[in-house]
Protein backbone atom coordinates (compact mmCIF):
# COMPACT_ATOMS: atom_id res chain seq x y z
CA UNK A 1 0.00 0.00 0.00
CA UNK A 2 1.16 3.54 -0.70
CA UNK A 3 0.12 6.15 1.87
CA UNK A 4 -0.29 9.71 0.51
CA UNK A 5 0.21 11.29 3.88
CA UNK A 6 -0.47 10.23 7.40
CA UNK A 7 -2.06 12.34 10.05
CA UNK A 8 -3.39 11.23 13.38
CA UNK A 9 -6.78 9.92 12.22
CA UNK A 10 -7.17 9.69 8.41
CA UNK A 11 -4.84 7.69 6.15
CA UNK A 12 -5.73 7.61 2.41
CA UNK A 13 -3.89 4.96 0.36
CA UNK A 14 -3.42 3.31 -3.03
CA UNK A 15 -3.00 -0.43 -3.47
CA UNK A 16 -1.93 -2.58 -6.42
CA UNK A 17 -0.83 -6.15 -7.07
CA UNK A 18 -0.13 -8.77 -9.73
CA UNK A 19 -0.36 -12.54 -9.68
CA UNK A 20 -1.67 -15.54 -11.56
CA UNK A 21 -5.18 -16.80 -12.12
CA UNK A 22 -6.56 -20.28 -12.80
CA UNK A 23 -10.11 -20.05 -14.16
CA UNK A 24 -11.92 -23.38 -14.48
CA UNK A 25 -15.39 -23.65 -16.00
CA UNK A 26 -17.55 -26.78 -15.62
CA UNK A 27 -20.58 -27.61 -17.80
CA UNK A 28 -23.06 -30.46 -17.52
CA UNK A 29 -25.12 -30.58 -20.74
CA UNK A 30 -28.02 -32.98 -21.11
CA UNK A 31 -29.43 -33.95 -24.52
CA UNK A 32 -33.12 -34.79 -24.38
CA UNK A 33 -33.01 -36.41 -27.85
CA UNK A 34 -30.26 -38.91 -27.03
CA UNK A 35 -30.74 -39.03 -23.23
CA UNK A 36 -27.02 -38.40 -22.68
CA UNK A 37 -25.24 -36.04 -20.34
CA UNK A 38 -21.91 -34.49 -21.25
CA UNK A 39 -19.49 -33.21 -18.63
CA UNK A 40 -17.01 -30.65 -19.93
CA UNK A 41 -14.42 -28.54 -18.10
CA UNK A 42 -11.88 -26.04 -19.37
CA UNK A 43 -9.07 -24.37 -17.41
CA UNK A 44 -7.19 -21.25 -18.51
CA UNK A 45 -4.23 -19.89 -16.56
CA UNK A 46 -3.11 -16.31 -16.95
CA UNK A 47 -2.15 -12.98 -15.43
CA UNK A 48 -4.24 -11.45 -12.66
CA UNK A 49 -3.92 -7.91 -11.34
CA UNK A 50 -5.70 -5.55 -8.99
CA UNK A 51 -5.71 -1.83 -8.20
CA UNK A 52 -7.62 0.21 -5.65
CA UNK A 53 -7.77 3.14 -3.30
CA UNK A 54 -9.10 3.63 0.15
CA UNK A 55 -9.18 5.49 3.42
CA UNK A 56 -8.40 4.19 6.92
CA UNK A 57 -9.92 5.97 9.90
CA UNK A 58 -8.22 5.42 13.27
CA UNK A 59 -10.92 5.22 15.94
CA UNK A 60 -8.61 4.27 18.85
CA UNK A 61 -4.99 3.07 19.13
CA UNK A 62 -6.25 -0.49 18.57
CA UNK A 63 -9.25 -0.03 16.25
CA UNK A 64 -9.20 1.05 12.59
CA UNK A 65 -12.18 1.38 10.25
CA UNK A 66 -11.35 1.13 6.55
CA UNK A 67 -13.19 1.83 3.31
CA UNK A 68 -11.71 0.67 -0.01
CA UNK A 69 -12.70 0.37 -3.66
CA UNK A 70 -10.86 -2.17 -5.81
CA UNK A 71 -10.85 -3.50 -9.37
CA UNK A 72 -9.64 -7.11 -9.79
CA UNK A 73 -8.91 -8.61 -13.23
CA UNK A 74 -8.73 -12.43 -13.30
CA UNK A 75 -7.92 -12.93 -16.99
CA UNK A 76 -9.97 -15.01 -19.44
CA UNK A 77 -12.39 -17.95 -19.28
CA UNK A 78 -13.66 -20.38 -21.93
CA UNK A 79 -16.48 -22.89 -22.14
CA UNK A 80 -16.13 -25.62 -24.78
CA UNK A 81 -15.72 -26.57 -27.53
CA UNK A 82 -18.21 -29.41 -27.26
CA UNK A 83 -18.43 -31.97 -30.02
CA UNK A 84 -21.63 -32.71 -31.93
CA UNK A 85 -21.20 -36.41 -31.00
CA UNK A 86 -21.89 -35.56 -27.36
CA UNK A 87 -25.45 -34.58 -28.24
CA UNK A 88 -24.65 -30.89 -27.84
CA UNK A 89 -24.20 -28.69 -30.89
CA UNK A 90 -20.54 -27.76 -31.40
CA UNK A 91 -20.13 -24.50 -29.52
CA UNK A 92 -17.44 -22.43 -27.85
CA UNK A 93 -18.14 -19.54 -25.52
CA UNK A 94 -15.35 -17.20 -24.45
CA UNK A 95 -15.11 -14.44 -21.87
CA UNK A 96 -12.21 -12.13 -22.69
CA UNK A 97 -12.32 -10.53 -19.28
CA UNK A 98 -13.27 -12.02 -15.91
CA UNK A 99 -13.24 -9.22 -13.35
CA UNK A 100 -14.67 -7.93 -10.12
CA UNK A 101 -15.34 -4.39 -8.94
CA UNK A 102 -15.43 -4.38 -5.16
CA UNK A 103 -16.37 -2.07 -2.34
CA UNK A 104 -14.90 -3.16 0.99
CA UNK A 105 -15.70 -1.94 4.49
CA UNK A 106 -13.34 -3.40 7.09
CA UNK A 107 -12.99 -3.29 10.83
CA UNK A 108 -9.53 -4.10 12.25
CA UNK A 109 -8.55 -4.68 15.85
CA UNK A 110 -4.83 -4.69 16.73
CA UNK A 111 -3.72 -6.61 19.82
CA UNK A 112 -1.14 -5.25 22.25
CA UNK A 113 0.12 -1.73 22.83
CA UNK A 114 -0.36 0.32 19.66
CA UNK A 115 0.80 3.63 21.10
CA UNK A 116 2.81 5.34 18.35
CA UNK A 117 6.54 5.29 19.04
CA UNK A 118 8.70 8.32 18.38
CA UNK A 119 11.22 7.71 15.62
CA UNK A 120 14.84 8.15 16.77
CA UNK A 121 16.81 11.15 15.60
CA UNK A 122 19.60 9.59 13.63
CA UNK A 123 22.78 11.54 14.37
CA UNK A 124 24.20 13.96 16.89
CA UNK A 125 25.30 17.47 15.99
CA UNK A 126 27.55 17.26 12.92
CA UNK A 127 29.89 19.97 14.29
CA UNK A 128 31.12 17.49 16.88
CA UNK A 129 34.44 15.66 16.27
CA UNK A 130 33.10 12.51 17.89
CA UNK A 131 31.90 9.46 16.02
CA UNK A 132 28.19 9.88 15.18
CA UNK A 133 25.79 7.66 17.12
CA UNK A 134 22.06 7.31 17.55
CA UNK A 135 20.76 9.86 20.03
CA UNK A 136 18.19 7.57 21.60
CA UNK A 137 20.78 4.87 22.52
Amino acid sequence: NFHFFQNEYFVPFLTAGVGTSKNTVYLNAHSVASSTTTHVSKTIKGLAWQAGLGLNLTLTNNIVLGLMGRYVSLGKAQWGPWSAASGVAKRKIKADSVYSTEGILEFAYFFGDQTPKRAPRLLEDSSSNRVPRLLND
